[in-house]
């Protein structure tokens, strides 16, 4: 990885390659935390099951016994989510300033410097997460009650007092929907503009709400080429997690589901049932711990490091002439005289730092003979 602009190809081929290096100096603190936040949540979800030994109370609407039932089961899911949100904050220090410094051909200190990051990363990383939280919560929390106390009673007194057609209802029912639309593209597009405000955090040593100001800085006019990026690697991503975790879930489901659909045939009665189910769910449980585990570990391993190169790739082609793309610092004329032959990151800066010079000529140039003295003035004769 260098200090360079990036293409798309140059963005698969030095994140995978740098892919080992990162898992090599997370992966003491990373499979520990991942894997009890996975193993909790498989737990939690292995205790759904309870709920269809409830039966009777569905059918008496004893929802008090429910809701004590599932309590525990999200208990555990939201105890394993905040687990591996505090693992993938950790990574997005560690594995960030790894990657910095493999970009600025920096030494790498190890775990003395993992330490340091996280000390003083860790909090801003935490509020910059809260603060794109809250906004796509915002934005659903403004929609919803749009929706609710304005298009609904719209809709109700359109239906009850006109004589719509079918297709008339469908259409007013659909506003809501449609509602929907630009509030997930409002979501999508502040994600993506903040996308690497983490990376800005842990380079440039700033604060939460700094980063998401840098991040929209870097980010501005690139929106589609970002997203683009960000899609297709992540397609990549899943994809590869997939052929892992894809045959480990078709074994360990597929006997209990076929078991399942065989009792339903069959037609026994609704306690069978409901017990081959649970059963599924228990088996599918271990399944879900095992999936989670893998996703988190390459995710949350591969995002900081694709983060960092485009961070990267966007300082470098707004720095101004002169100016080092990371520090925002005036370059030596030194220094940029090196950067322009070394990489090619800082190329347009060292052309246009230092004013064009005439050309010297060499003392040879200047005692160099006439070799048709006659026709220096222009004569033919």
């Amino acid at each position: 990885m260098k200090l360079q602009q990036y293409s798309l190809g140059s963005y698969l081929n030095d994140s995978i390659s740098f892919f080992p290096k990162a898992i090599a100096s997370v992966w003491k603190l990373a499979l520990p935390l991942f894997g009890a936040a996975a193993l909790v949540m498989g737990v939690g979800f292995s205790r759904f099951s309870t709920l269809f030994s409830s039966i009777e109370a569905i059918e008496n609407g004893n929802f008090t016994d429910i809701i004590a039932k599932l309590f525990l089961p999200y208990s555990l899911i939201i105890l394993g989510s905040v687990l591996a949100g505090i693992g993938s904050l950790l990574l997005q220090a560690i594995i960030s300033d790894r990657a910095f410094c493999a970009i600025e051909g920096r030494s790498y200190a190890g775990a003395a410097a993992a330490r340091l990051v996280v000390r003083k990363a860790f909090w801003p990383l935490f509020w910059q997460q809260v603060l794109v939280g809250l906004v796509s919560m915002a934005v659903i929390a403004v929609v919803t009650m749009i929706a609710a106390f304005i298009i609904v009673p719209i809709v109700s007194l359109s239906t009850a007092e006109a004589d719509l057609s079918t297709g008339g209802i469908i259409t007013i029912a659909m506003l809501p929907l449609l509602l929907m639309l630009p509030a997930v593209a409002f979501i999508y597009w502040f994600q993506v503009r903040s996308l690497i405000a983490p990376q800005a955090i842990v380079q440039e040593k700033i604060g939460a709400w700094s980063g998401i100001g840098r991040s929209f800085a870097l980010t501005k006019g690139k929106f589609w080429r970002i997203f683009g990026i960000w899609f297709l690697t992540g397609l990549i991503v899943n994809f590869a997690i997939s052929i892992i975790s894809g045959p480990i879930v078709f074994i360990s489901v597929l006997p209990g589901y076929l078991d399942y659909i065989k009792i339903m045939i069959a037609e026994p009665d609704t306690a069978d049932q409901l017990s081959r189910l649970a059963g599924l769910f228990r088996n599918l449980s271990w399944t879900v711990a095992i999936s989670s585990l893998l996703q988190y570990l390459v995710s949350y391993t591969y995002y900081p490091v694709l983060g960092s190169l485009i961070y990267t790739d966007l300082a470098v082609r707004k720095a101004a002439p002169g100016f080092h793309p990371f520090t925002m610092k005036m370059l030596p004329a030194a220094d940029v005289e090196a950067a322009d032959t070394v990489t090619p990151s800082i190329e347009t800066a060292a052309a246009t730092a230092a004013e064009p010079t005439a050309p010297e000529q060499s003392a040879d140039a200047e005692i160099a003979p006439i070799t048709n003295p006659a026709k220096t003035d222009g004569s033919n004769e």
